[in-house]
């Protein structure tokens, strides 16, 4: 008994760790919402913790006197047992990319009481312009209205792969809307130009040899031109002395033979 309890004690304290780190994620979540946010990322060290949140209005969180954030300090200091948190915040570079703004405007928009096939449509288009490879929206409950069955509904764009080891890095969010009718999901899965396509990787070298071989061939031409132009001038030079030599000896046979009788 004691050995299964040594064998369970590091098991437990990761799955501790990742549940504290998910608790934080969504306290943050609800805490910074109309701030635009996005992701969190904490980083435990010796000294302290420090945790990386980024926004997509940082200014409006880290104003002159900050009251939010040392508000979000004292909560992870008392509530969550975090000794010694450093909280950093960061702005999103490209909001239109990121699966969590996205998901929630479209929530945002759900709730609105708006079409919900429009508003997949024109998000799909909207991060398409912002410079993604590929995205897909799902929305699934009642998206019918009140009293229908739930059904879901799929919009995509670009080329979002389904399977291998390329899945895990594709950025994905999850929010769900509350209309009147009923809980409605909205998954966004983002493929960011970052995301290097292994389809994409065999073809790259294979149009650079090919211009390669263009170039090549085109020297090669050149070299072939060359050499033919100086062939003929050597003949054209060879042509032109034929003819004086011809002269010399009509001249030496037209002289008479003095040996001959």
């Amino acid at each position: 008994m004691i050995r299964c309890d040594i064998m369970m004690g590091p098991e437990v304290n990761f799955i501790n760790e990742a549940i504290i780190k998910y608790k934080i994620r969504k306290f943050l979540e609800k805490e910074l919402e109309r701030f635009g946010f996005s992701e969190v990322d904490i980083q435990r060290t010796p000294v302290l913790t420090r945790i990386i949140i980024k926004l997509q209005n940082p200014s409006k969180v880290t104003g002159k006197r900050a009251y939010r954030l040392t508000k979000v300090t004292q909560i992870l200091r008392d509530e969550f047992g975090i000794d010694n948190p450093q909280i950093a915040i960061t702005s999103v570079q490209n909001p239109g990319l990121d699966p969590m703004i996205v998901a929630r405007k479209a929530v945002r928009l759900i709730e609105m009481g708006k079409p919900i096939r429009n508003i997949l449509q024109k998000t799909v288009e909207e991060v398409m312009e912002a410079g993604a490879q590929g995205v897909e929206i799902v929305a699934s409950g009642k998206i019918v209205g009140k009293g229908g069955r739930a059904k879901s509904l799929r919009v995509s764009a670009g080329y979002v792969p389904k399977a291998g080891d390329i899945t895990y890095s594709l950025k994905k969010a999850l929010q769900v809307a509350y209309p009147k009718s009923g809980a409605i999901g909205v998954y966004v899965t983002i493929v960011t130009p970052d995301i290097v396509i292994p389809d994409k990787i065999k073809q790259q070298p294979q149009a650079e040899n090919k211009k390669e071989d263009v170039i090549v061939k085109e020297q090669q031409n050149q070299s072939q031109i060359k050499s033919e132009v100086l062939k003929q001038d050597k003949y054209q030079m060879s042509v032109e002395e034929v003819p004086l030599k011809e002269n010399k000896e009509e001249k030496k046979s037209k002289q008479p033979n003095k040996y001959k009788k």
